[in-house]
């Protein structure tokens, strides 16, 4: 584990981990719900006092409990409220945690990623065509023609850095 002094610790859960709604369930490693906090209303979770097993509360952990020795993270899981969480699985000597952050900002950043890349595609599509609709391009370029290339070259950069963007974050 990264060895940060107390204040950036601090810090980091103040500023990231708090923004993010956090909720957390402790299963028994044979399933019953033991405890249970945070903003679980968001998820449309159980709330305190709750009792149940792993299936019942959180239907998509069917199986998967007991968890294994090692943490392990489930991105932008859609729950059957809607809300969009990183759903964080921590094994411990006490059961399995299970932890819940908001992930709808980072899901609508993606969605606008895609939909940029998209529109964009659309853009390079549409010029292509045009460009080879026409007569081809002559040995001595217009400057029209050297425009349309260096529109084209922008195009398919942008196409491409959106795609390594959307790689990166999803």
């Amino acid at each position: 584990m990264i060895d940060l002094p107390d204040p950036v610790l601090n810090y980091l859960l103040s500023s990231e981990i708090a923004s993010r709604s956090p909720a957390y369930l402790l299963f028994a490693k044979g399933g019953e719900l033991l405890k249970s906090g945070g903003d679980l209303g968001l998820y449309g979770l159980v709330s305190s006092g709750s009792t149940g097993d792993a299936n019942d509360i959180v239907g998509f952990l069917g199986g998967m409990l007991p968890l294994a020795a090692e943490p392990s993270c489930l991105r932008m899981v859609e729950l059957d409220s809607g809300a969009i969480a990183d759903v964080h699985l921590v094994p411990s000597a006490e059961g399995d945690w299970v932890v819940f952050l908001d992930a709808r900002r980072q899901a609508a950043e993606i969605r606008a990623l895609h939909q940029r890349k998209n529109e964009t595609q659309v853009q390079l599509d549409k010029l292509m065509l045009v460009s080879l609709g026409e007569a081809p391009l002559k040995s001595i370029p217009t400057e029209r023609d050297a425009h349309l290339r260096k529109l084209l070259a922008a195009l398919r950069e942008t196409v491409e850095l959106l795609s390594r963007a959307l790689e990166d974050r999803e």
